[in-house]
Order: C-alpha cells, then sequence, then structure tokens
C-alpha cells in the first residue's frame, strides 16, 4: 500500500486503513516504508506499538524525525490515548506541518470482552475524531495472535484494510455514529437498595479569584464553585471498600480515579448525582456534556 502524497486524493483528507500481519517480518516490511516515507516527507511520525515491534522499528528507522512509543506503557486507556493522540496531531499542525503521520496498535487486553470493547469503540470514534485534520493513521492488528472478533471489528471500524499484500476498501465498514450507538450498552435503571450521594464540592477560593474582577463576593465565588469529581471517585471507592466490594471488581473505578479531572474549569456540568449499587453492578458517573467536541478543521495558510 503506497501512501505517498502523489496518490492522496485530499491533502486534507484523513487516511484510517488497518493493517492486519501475521508475522514481525511482515510487520517490518510495511511498517519501516511507512515511517521513512513520512520522515522523507518532513511529517511528524508517531508510532505506538507493541514491544518486538517497536524495537525492529527502533533499528531500522532510528530517531530522527521519528517519536516512538510501547503501547502497553503510552496512554494505555483508550480516553486518555484519544485525548494524547488529538493533542499531538493539533500540536504538530500548529507548529507548521502540513500533514501528520500515525501507526498505532492498541492496547488489545487479554480480559474480559468489554475490555475489547472499548479499544474497538476508540477505534471507530477516530475517524470522527480526526476527520477534520491532514492524518494518515494505520492501525495495526496481529493477526496470529488477536482473536478472530477482534480483527473482524477492525474491518467495521476501519474504512480501507490492508491485509496479505493487498489493500481495498473494507466492505463491512460501519459509519461510527450508527456503530458506536450499536455497540453503547443500555443504561440498566438503579435498583432500589442503592445508595446516592452528591459529589463533594471543592471551594477554591483562588481558582474562584483568578480571572474575575474586584467587585466579586464569596457568595459569588461559591455559587461557581463546581463538584469535585477526584473526590467523588474516591468516596465512591470508599464506599465499595466498605460494602464488602472485592477489590477487582471496582478497578474501572480507580481507574477513573487516576484519569479524573481536578481543574475547577474541567469539572464544569458535574452536576449529577452518583448512583453507587452495593453490588457494584450499577455505576452512573457525571459527564460533561462539553468534553470530546470536535474542533473546528485546520487550517493552512492561504485556505482563507
Amino acid at each position: 500500500m503506497s501512501l505517498a502524497r502523489s496518490e492522496r486524493v485530499s491533502p486534507h483528507a484523513l487516511e484510517h486503513p488497518a493493517f492486519v500481519y501475521r508475522s514481525l517480518d511482515e510487520f517490518v516490511a510495511y511498517a519501516v516504508p511507512f515511517v521513512r516515507q513520512g520522515v522523507a516527507d518532513g511529517e511528524p511520525v508517531l508510532g505506538v506499538v507493541g514491544p518486538a515491534e517497536l524495537d525492529a522499528l527502533r533499528s531500522a528507522t532510528g530517531t530522527n524525525g521519528v517519536h516512538l512509543e510501547d503501547t502497553n506503557a503510552w496512554h494505555p486507556v483508550p480516553a486518555t490515548r484519544l485525548r494524547a493522540i488529538h493533542r499531538y496531531v493539533t500540536e504538530s499542525l500548529e507548529r507548521g506541518a502540513e500533514r501528520v503521520r500515525l501507526i498505532g496498535e492498541p492496547l488489545w487486553p487479554d480480559g474480559p470482552p468489554g475490555s475489547a470493547l472499548e479499544w474497538a469503540r476508540y477505534e471507530s470514534v477516530l475517524n470522527d475524531v480526526l476527520a477534520p485534520f491532514p492524518v494518515t493513521l494505520v492501525c495495526t492488528y496481529d493477526g496470529s495472535s488477536l482473536r478472530p472478533e477482534v480483527v473482524a471489528d477492525a474491518r467495521r471500524t476501519h474504512p480501507v484494510i490492508s491485509t496479505n499484500g493487498t489493500t481495498g476498501p473494507s466492505a463491512d465498514f460501519e459509519d461510527p455514529s450508527s456503530l458506536l450507538a450499536r455497540w453503547t450498552p443500555r443504561l440498566t435503571p438503579v435498583p432500589d437498595g442503592a445508595a446516592s450521594m452528591l459529589p463533594p464540592f471543592d471551594l477554591d477560593l483562588q481558582a474562584g479569584l483568578a480571572g474575575e474582577g474586584e467587585h466579586d463576593t464569596l457568595h459569588d465565588r461559591r455559587s461557581v464553585a463546581q463538584p469535585n469529581l477526584l473526590a467523588a471517585l474516591r468516596d465512591l471507592g470508599d464506599r465499595a471498600v466498605r460494602s464488602g466490594v472485592e477489590e477487582g471488581r471496582f478497578s474501572e473505578i480507580d481507574r477513573h480515579r487516576s484519569h479524573a479531572p481536578t481543574t475547577r474549569r474541567s469539572q464544569q456540568g458535574c452536576r449529577s448525582p452518583v448512583e453507587l449499587a452495593r453490588n457494584m453492578e450499577h455505576v452512573a458517573l457525571p459527564v460533561d456534556p462539553h468534553r470530546g467536541r470536535r474542533r473546528e478543521p485546520h487550517r493552512t495558510r492561504g485556505d482563507g
């Protein structure tokens, strides 16, 4: 699959193929020319792959103009990786890059099906999140080790598939809006025995003073104080422990606690109650409706 500039339909179009390989040699034969072409074109190149693939890329391409990371260590949660990818792209374009080149491997966990589904959802939403930007993103799939259903999902989340030396449109590709609607489970009603609490409020006077006028009153600042989501998640975990819940059953809460936003601005909109069932089967967390909205398309000089 050649991705040279002369073959691209549009300099601003997102290219998001999936590459399914079955050996390290096959990975190297595809990925090394892809990375080298990006360096030759002056594109920022980010690679986030498995340890064996990472060593092979480093040996073959070096580090000049290439940023390489281990997928097991670089933002190993779908939500944080999505933000990190978006930030890398936007910052690269702001520094003057005409196009950004990425090659990445999701961290497919050997756990319950739900954990793999989150990464598949991440793959689908990338089509919308990166659509406004001039990006070439190849997602790699080791067909020799991944479960067949994971590879099948790659055909649903990528418009183009490259495998066995051939490249072409994926007949199974689904529009992200319809696919995510089907993959998003409906919340079941909160059971009658659930405990209910409001997230703790953290009145940060310094944050309230920042950017405010001289005539602010304590009452005015208190009225704009926002819930401390991190404190709410900590309290949720503590309640789980006191209720006798096994530690492994609220690992998802621990993960959210480690990545919870703590700034007053990022907590705006988190006013919903947190519901906790003693059996930890039902947890509803407040969500900021403004987070994750797509930014305006990047414009280069001369776009008007």
